[in-house]
């Protein structure tokens, strides 16, 4: 269908893009289709926010993808051309493998293998010899992975990306990775392609391990399980409950040799003890024994609950059952032990199916209704009719609408009601009988007939037969009826095939809907031992094909389309910060030469006295090099010469810290005083303003609060944030945070610019004593507030990471000065003011006292009101520059 398409589009001279449905449920068809790697690079390319979003909440609901398609999908993200979207896929990785992200990187990367691989071809052609048949396999590999029509490349932006993914992940990570494969290939690939460093990976062990180098710093579980799966020998008793009390699962150490199914009773009893409920219910048959029971009975008996999904749940609850009607017989589960455990799990799995029924919100946000659920009950098909069992019953609780039907040769007839609860869904499982040949097409003709429409035919069946049905006065096969019930009845029709098929790849049955363009979702599951925690897949693929999906869809790709354009002008502006610096430091090392000049010159004139580099040969000057350097950067090229030309002149200037503040406004803190104001960067969109206040012997309070102010310096709507009330459109407070070791409190409120309304003229912050006066309060330091950077969002950790440069760094502060504060509550602290909706915000430092209290704000209001209102007009504004890493985005002093 997908080829069809893209031929169509060849033929009729148009842009291949326009052959695609770019649509959410067009992109979820073309990846449960396992589209080409080109096909999705043409869909990224016309919406990328869309493309990656649906891919998320795809792989986030967890629609089994083929491992093709999930690298198709995580090369297509990564080749984009947008940043935001490669950062986005790269956040949801947890959904993916490594392999997955590895076979990602060498498609991204076979255009070049090829390339290389031909160059050596040719220049070992001659020979033939180990160069050759070494550079020609490599050339036959890269072939596999390259498309014709698909121009990719892998860019360094995209290994820089996977670099800080690798960095991101914790040790805790590193440590399951080694113990699912010790030396793992896909590894080995991802580091060769994008060549991190062993710091990169955390804990520093994981990279060597991959290339079989053992690290004094490697964690003792992974220590023993990597020696461990290198032994000849089965391993005795001691070891594996070395393993098990290290915190290797059951589920890791089951392939070594002398455990699994060659274990013996003491070696599993070893395991037992240290499993999880989930893993005692799921390898009971190989953790068979005594103990393995009682274990279960106890954690059942503590409330614990199985997290292997519901229809998991179910499926061992129907294995235990039929143990207990002697259907199956498992060494060392005996029938007595299967009824035990039906009573203990039967009330789990009713629980879990009410919960599972009761937490949807109606069937339309779950999947589009009506549903057919058809499963096979012809012979030596016990298997398909539980698990079609279990299915009916578990869409049954979200959905009203859907129906039960078996089917062999021909329709079976229903001996009970469609199954709704646990005891229902094991009474039908046991009712039906299955015996004849195979007709899937049974199932589909009574619908057929009696033109009743549906969405969903969700039909379990082994794919080995596909025997024609009789419909009306002919026979037809379920591929062809299914065709004609799409033509005549519903177009919308949908397929969702769970084959009982251990070999990958599609069916006969499968391809031959593929061939007919029938909309198909493809799961394959074990005959002998179904995973039914694969139901989970099911429902998100029907899900995925629903209205409210895409409508989930577009608001997030909304979002993430907005946090593009936020990226890329962030990236203009960084990039214009970095050529300003190199301007900066450009001018500066022009500026030292021409001190070393000076300096020079002055010696070779026989200037008396030794002298610092870069001082004045006159006795009047006081200017140092470093000093000199510093007043002179904010000069541009044009005038930096006009200097160096008068530089004698401007050697015999007394240059003093007052006359540098008044020639250049330079202060050498950001400490302000009260009058003075801090002009915050154009640029600033969020920040946090700490309040920090100090007690004595007993826990005291002092009450941070932010009053809002409009134009006509009124309260505006008599907006405040405080203790009581947390949060407002663009505030939050995040309450009293008190550290006992240090006597100390801090109130922090978190202001999100962009977010208040246009009519906002000042946030107002005052702080106000709760039981004492101010004087009792300030006798133990003074109260101070702290203006920070807050441009990563609204961040519960106030802790400044002494990081200079990003989120989290202090812009300025303000202490409070009174040391009279007589029978005063309240201070007014500060306030962030602009004096236009388009202005930029400034904050300034007031520090006058007043009374009030945060339960009384009448007082509080007047005091604040009266300050907007008599501000002064007259300013004298200056500007910061404390050195060259703070450019444009930095603020200014403002002195009244």
């Amino acid at each position: 269908m997908v080829e069809a398409e893209k031929e169509e589009a060849r033929r009729s001279g148009s842009d291949v893009s326009e052959a695609y449905d770019v649509s959410a449920d067009g992109i979820v068809q073309r990846l449960i289709e396992s589209a080409s790697l080109a096909t999705l690079r043409k869909i990224c390319d016309v919406a990328c926010e869309l493309f990656v979003t649906t891919v998320g909440l795809v792989m986030g609901m967890g629609v089994d993808l083929g491992s093709a398609t999930k690298a198709n999908a995580l090369a297509a993200a990564l080749s984009s051309s947008s940043p935001a979207a490669s950062i986005s896929i790269l956040e949801r990785m947890d959904l993916f493998h490594a392999g997955d992200l590895s076979l990602a990187l060498r498609k991204l990367d076979a255009p070049r293998a090829l390339r290389s691989a031909r160059a050596r071809l040719a220049a070992a052609k001659k020979t033939k010899g180990k160069a050759w048949r070494r550079a020609n396999a490599q050339q036959n590999a890269a072939k596999r992975l390259v498309e014709d029509d698909c121009a990719v490349s892998l860019p360094s932006r995209t290994c820089a990306l996977v670099k800080e993914y690798i960095r991101s992940r914790p040790e805790s990570f590193w440590v399951k990775e080694a113990l699912l494969v010790s030396e793992s290939k896909a590894w080995r690939e991802i580091v060769d392609l994008t060549h991190p460093k062993e710091a990169d990976f955390a804990g520093g062990w994981f990279l060597a391990l991959q290339f079989g180098r053992r690290s004094a710093a490697m964690p003792e579980v992974v220590n023993l399980v990597v020696t461990a799966r290198r032994e000849t020998e089965p391993l005795g008793v001691e070891r594996c409950a070395a393993l098990a009390e290290a915190g290797a699962s059951w589920d890791v150490c089951r392939t070594l040799k002398g455990v699994g199914k060659e274990a013996t009773e003491e070696v599993r009893d070893a395991f037992v003890a240290r499993a999880s409920l989930d893993t005692l219910l799921w390898w009971h048959e190989e953790l068979r024994s005594p103990r393995t029971t009682a274990r279960i009975l106890e954690l059942l008996d503590r409330r614990e609950t199985p997290t292997l999904g519901l229809g998991a749940v179910l499926q061992r609850l129907m294995f235990y059952d039929r143990v207990a009607d002697g259907a199956d017989a498992v060494e060392g589960i005996s029938v007595e032990t299967a009824r035990t455990l039906v009573e203990a799990l039967s009330p789990v799995a009713a629980k879990a199916l009410r919960k599972f029924g009761g937490g949807s919100s109606g069937a339309a946000s779950i999947v589009e209704t009506p549903v057919v659920v058809a499963g096979d009950a012809s012979a030596s098909m016990d298997v398909a009719i539980r698990v079609s069992t279990i299915v009916a019953a578990l869409l049954g609780n979200i959905a009203d609408d859907v129906q039960l039907r078996l089917f062999n040769y021909r329709p079976v007839p229903m001996v009970a009601s469609r199954p709704r609860d646990v005891p229902s869904v094991l009474a039908f499982a046991k009712a039906v009988a299955a015996m004849g040949a195979t007709a899937p097409a049974a199932a589909l003709a009574p619908i057929y007939a009696a033109r009743h429409r549906v969405e969903w035919i969700v039909l379990v069946t082994d794919e080995e037969e596909n025997c024609p049905a009789r419909v009306g006065d002919e026979y037809c096969g379920f591929v062809d009826l299914a065709r004609r019930y799409r033509d005549e009845i519903n177009r919308h029709v949908r397929i969702a095939l769970v084959a009982f098929r251990e070999k990958g790849g599609d069916g006969p049955l499968a391809a031959a809907l593929r061939e007919a363009g029938l909309p198909l979702v493809y799961f394959r599951i074990a005959k002998k031992r179904p995973d039914l925690s694969k139901f989970q897949a099911l429902l998100a693929a029907l899900r995925a094909r629903s209205d409210a999906f895409s409508a989930d869809v577009s608001s997030r790709a909304a979002w993430l389309a907005n946090a593009t354009r936020t990226t890329t002008t962030r990236d203009a502006h960084r990039r214009a910060r970095i050529k300003k610096r190199a301007r900066a430091a450009a001018r500066k090392d022009v500026l030292l030469r021409w001190t070393d000049d000076v300096v020079t010159r002055n010696e070779e004139s026989g200037g008396g006295g030794e002298k610092r580099r870069g001082e004045s040969t006159t006795s009047s000057c006081a200017l140092g090099r470093e000093e000199l350097v510093g007043v002179l950067s904010f000069l541009d090229a044009k005038n930096l010469c006009v200097a160096a030309c008068a530089g004698r002149a401007i050697q015999t200037v007394l240059v003093t810290p007052s006359l540098l503040r008044t020639l250049y406004g330079v202060v050498p803190t950001r400490v302000l005083r009260a009058g003075e104001a801090y002009g915050l960067p154009p640029l600033q969109t969020r920040v946090r303003l700490v309040e920090r206040w100090y007690y004595g012997p007993a826990i005291e309070y002092l009450d941070a609060s932010c009053l809002v102010l409009g134009f006509d310096c009124r309260p505006l709507g008599y907006r405040l944030v405080d203790y009581k009330h947390e949060s407002a459109r663009g505030l939050r407070h995040s309450g009293d945070q008190l550290d006992p070791e240090n006597s100390a409190g801090d109130h922090t409120i978190q202001v999100d610019l962009t977010a208040l309304p246009r009519d906002v003229h000042a946030l107002c912050f005052t702080i106000s004593a709760w039981t004492t006066s101010l004087g009792t309060m300030v006798s133990y330091g003074a109260p101070s507030i702290h203006l920070l950077d807050s441009a990563a969002g609204f961040d519960d950790d106030d802790d400044d990471d002494g990081d200079d440069n990003g989120p989290g760094r202090e812009l300025c502060q303000y202490s409070f000065e009174g040391v009279d504060t007589g029978d005063h509550t309240c201070v007014f602290m500060c306030a962030l003011r602009r004096p236009t909706p388009t202005a930029c915000w400034k904050l300034h430092a007031v520090g006058t006292m007043g009374a009030g209290r945060a339960d009384d704000y009448d007082a509080v209001w007047k005091h604040v009101c009266a300050w907007a209102s008599n501000l002064p007009t007259t300013t004298t504004t200056t500007t910061i520059s404390e050195d060259d890493d703070d450019d444009d985005e930095e603020g200014g002093i403002e002195t009244r």
